[in-house]
């Protein structure tokens, strides 16, 4: 019996890439394999223009105001805050600020009485919080959860201006199965709709539908997808988002509006509107 050739595996590790663009590099890399590299770098580029000119104009909001940012983790009873590069390249890319910059502790134990004390002055500074806290089952995670969570009742959640503007999100939006999140698929592959959330959350306008977070104290809901929502043909080429600038009004403005290709048919994404010089 003759011997069968070995399978031989590659692996592309996209996620541990330290910074949000790198990611969305995975196309380039698969393109080699099918003679592709032209058109994987159009799309690459396209990704990228989208990013920039989102970032662009995050940089014009903040002349105004710069939220201070917390990316929390709750788990088995202590709350922390999250570090990850990546995480804290997007927090800066749509505007915000770190709050790790003027903290020394990391973690604060629920039990602890003085912990959550001191945990509580540090919310009490911060205008956004992304609450991160892996469950199970993420329809059940509720704005009543969060608040349990942090020993915080409905009385005083007027001490904290992040709640009392509404500004708490959790990127479990778009799940399938349960706690399969949209997160950890789509939104590695496409940044730059990550960072249009993160815009809207740190610059809220009203008028921009969300792609990966929701907001938990607005009490937004969990949309279950799965492949039956995918109507396009798959055979046909997929246009990513792009973002062209324009002149507005003849007055010296530009105009960045992201516009997405879904399912073949031309649409605006929500209108999202930033003006920028």
């Amino acid at each position: 019996m003759k011997n069968e050739p070995a399978t031989r595996h590659l692996s592309f590790r996209w996620t541990r890439r330290p910074l949000c663009r790198q990611r969305a590099e995975w196309i380039k890399e698969l393109a080699t394999f099918t003679n592709s590299e032209a058109r994987a770098n159009s799309v690459y580029d396209s990704i990228k223009n989208n990013y920039m000119c989102l970032s662009k104009a995050a940089l014009n909001l903040t002349t105004r105001f710069k939220p201070v940012v917390a990316w929390l983790d709750f788990y088995q009873g202590t709350w922390s805050f999250t570090k990850e590069d990546f995480k804290l390249q997007y927090m800066t890319d749509a505007g915000g600020e770190n709050v790790d910059a003027s903290i020394s502790k990391n973690s604060y134990k629920l039990s602890d009485p003085d912990d959550m004390d001191n945990f509580h002055a540090i919310l009490g500074m911060v205008d956004v919080v992304i609450d991160e806290t892996y469950v199970t089952e993420p329809t059940e995670y509720t704005f009543s959860t969060f608040l349990e969570n942090i020993d915080v009742d409905m009385d005083n959640k007027s001490c904290f201006g992040f709640l009392t503007n509404q500004r708490l999100w959790r990127y479990d939006k778009r799940s399938q199965h349960s706690a399969v999140l949209d997160w950890y698929d789509r939104a590695i592959s496409q940044p730059q709709l990550v960072l249009a959330d993160l815009v809207e959350a740190f610059f809220p306008t009203g008028n921009y539908t969300t792609t990966f977070f929701r907001n938990l104290a607005k009490d937004e809901g969990v949309t279950t997808i799965g492949p039956e929502m995918c109507d396009r043909n798959t055979s046909a080429p997929w246009s990513l988002p792009f973002c062209p600038a324009n002149e507005v009004n003849g007055q010296g403005k530009r105009i960045c509006i992201i516009v997405v290709l879904i399912s073949g048919t031309l649409r605006s994404h929500n209108s999202r509107n930033f003006l920028y010089q």
